[in-house]
């Protein structure tokens, strides 16, 4: 009896997967455009290959013979953990193919051993069970690298690698017809959305402390540094902000199908349109700040657009309760209305799906990545996907001669100890030499009555003002690149305005900078000729955020200049489409003179 059970579960599961698979792979080959690497001249093809059941592991090793495997070609091969006759048939081919050593042939080559599937003469029971373990194999080892070609030939091992190759296309792939879909909705249906992730965020914000809790335990044990704990922390406070972030998004004005430009462009009535419309399919990647979730879900559901977020492992327990809302709100607004599907809002877990993600360019518009240099510049290198966001946030202030000691040292405190680890605080302090002397001993002073610290990096000329109880070190070139993220700061005398202004320009990160002074015309010559996305004269850098801003909620800060810049709201999740509206207009109609081409404005 149970042979037959299990018979009956090994057919079901092996038919549903090859109605599956049967289904993804006649999507894949119908769509024109297919994901590609991005390559560059020089690199290497990566090829990815399962090994086995004799006969077909010689043809793949023939079929692989003529490959240059030391200067052409990166050659993984996957083979079953108890198949060692593949194993070393496939050393001693390649041995001979590299002209090395059989025991050096694995620096050319990488082996992964992996579950069977099913063994010869195995309960069909079990089989289901090894099946899975076997998957979950084959997924770790397609996260190792993203491969241009995956040749297989026969042995049951080839399926679950085939199955996880496909995984992750079809999130992607289900995140762009549910944009598509939701790009249709209504402001009632999204609006109706974001109503009830306020609510969702709010009767479980116990569990989602309580999972943030776990977080920052697992992390302190893990040696996390103290910029990113502030980042990850949660309080009820902070999830009273996200609430508010979020009904305010829900207040905002309908940002689809906004009329920019209307026009009659012939004589005889052809009329074009140009209407704001969803980018399509936003790719987010963040580290640690586990409200991020909830203010990117809000705008990118807002604008009509889908997500994948990919937030860091050091949140994944808060990740997954917050990510229980969105869908939550989702399904409870899904029951009612056609236009939205709960993949709208995806979120993947796994370091190892990003290099994956990263290649689905006929699926992912856009990439936002928001953390630290090395995370956004590893993403800029490893996709052709456009990227939105900032590498660092070494924002910078000038105090001018005239500018009014008292308010400059609260805008400075301000600036660096409000939240010391946020992209906006200050990190270098630049003051005229003339104004030092008065300045400087203030800002000691201050700190000193407020009970602050802030360890300063000085140059030789500011080194003077400092007394022994302050924590003072020389300052190195090198710092004026660094961003801080604690209470740590750069200060530095300069000659002029002209001089900060170089210094910036030079050694800032285009983020955000100040400038103190009272006289009008040279803050707007400072605001003018300072290359930052923000630039703000006698207040606070901490003002630098969508949120202040009145956008809602931000999706992060962009320093590139095309497209969106400074914090990103409603506005930089939005394209446009042309939309020409005529009776039966032909270009032969014009070409006699019958009728003229305008530019009359409708409206």
């Amino acid at each position: 009896m149970y042979r037959n059970i299990g018979i009956t579960i090994f057919v079901l599961f092996i038919l549903r997967f090859c109605f599956w698979l049967k289904k993804r792979l006649s999507l894949s080959l119908n769509n024109k455009e297919k994901p590609q690497r991005n390559v560059k001249c020089g690199d290497k093809v990566k090829i990815l290959t399962v090994l086995g059941s004799g006969g077909h592991t010689t043809e793949l090793l023939m079929l692989l013979r003529d490959m240059d495997l030391r200067n052409k070609v990166s050659l993984s091969c996957v083979i079953a953990s108890t198949d060692k006759f593949s194993l070393e048939k496939a050393l001693h081919e390649f041995s001979e193919n590299l002209q090395v050593e059989t025991c050096n042939v694995k620096d050319y080559v990488k082996f992964y051993m992996i579950k069977r599937s099913r063994e010869v003469g195995q309960c069909y029971l079990t089989s289901v069970l090894t099946t899975l373990i076997s998957l979950m194999d084959s997924m770790k080892v397609l996260f190792q690298g993203r491969y241009d070609l995956i040749i297989v030939n026969g042995p049951g091992t080839c399926i679950p690698i085939c199955f996880g190759s496909l995984i992750l296309e079809d999130i992607a792939k289900k995140s762009r017809d549910s944009g598509i879909e939701l790009s249709s909705s209504t402001i009632e249906e999204r609006n109706s959305i974001l109503e009830h992730l306020a609510e969702e965020i709010y009767l479980n914000r116990n569990e989602i402390l309580e999972a943030n809790k776990k977080d920052i335990e697992n992390s302190e044990k893990n040696g996390i540094s103290e910029s990113m704990k502030m980042r990850l922390f949660l309080d009820e406070s902070k999830l009273k902000a996200c609430i508010s972030s979020v009904r305010d998004v829900m207040n905002l004005d309908d940002p689809l199908g906004k009329c920019t430009l209307s026009r009659e462009i012939t004589s005889n009535g052809l009329k074009l349109y140009r209407r704001t419309c969803p980018i399509g399919v936003i790719l987010v990647i963040f580290e640690a700040r586990p409200e991020v979730a909830i203010q990117i879900s809000s705008l990118t559901i807002k604008s009509g657009n889908s997500v994948i977020l990919k937030g860091g492992k050091e949140a994944i327990n808060t990740n997954r309760a917050i990510l229980n809302c969105i869908e939550n709100a989702i399904n409870q607004v899904k029951k009612n209305y056609i236009n939205i599907n709960k993949e709208i809002v995806q979120m993947v877990f796994s370091h190892d799906d990003i290099n994956k993600l990263l290649s689905f360019n006929q699926f992912i518009d856009l990439v936002i990545p928001r953390g630290s240099n090395e995370l956004v510049q590893m993403i800029k290198k490893n996709t052709c996907i456009p990227v939105l966001g900032h590498a660092d946030g070494v924002c910078m202030l000038y105090v001018h001669v005239d500018a009014k000691t008292s308010e400059g040292v609260e805008i400075v405190i301000d600036g660096k100890l409000d939240y010391p680890a946020a992209c906006n605080s200050l990190e270098t302090l630049l003051i005229h030499k003339d104004k030092l002397s008065e300045f400087l001993p203030a800002l000691l002073l201050r700190l000193k009555e407020q009970k602050k610290h802030i360890k300063f990096h000085s140059d030789k000329e500011c080194l003077k003002y400092f007394e022994g109880e302050h924590d003072v070190c020389e300052l190195t070139e090198d710092l004026y690149h660094h961003e801080f993220s604690s209470e740590e700061m750069c200060v530095k005398s300069v000659s002029s305005m002209d001089e900060a202004i170089d210094h910036i320009n030079q050694y800032g990160s285009h983020h955000t900078d100040v400038i103190l002074t009272q006289d009008e015309l040279l803050a707007a010559s400072f605001m003018n000729r300072v290359d930052s996305a923000c630039v703000f004269h006698n207040c606070s850098s901490r003002f630098s955020d969508g949120y202040r801003f009145g956008f809602g909620a931000e999706i992060g800060i962009s320093t590139t200049r095309i497209h969106a810049r400074g914090p990103v709201g409603l506005e930089g999740l939005l394209t446009y489409k042309y939309m020409l509206k005529g009776h039966g207009q032909t270009i032969a109609q014009f070409k006699h003179g019958k009728f003229t081409f305008t530019k009359r404005e409708i409206v």
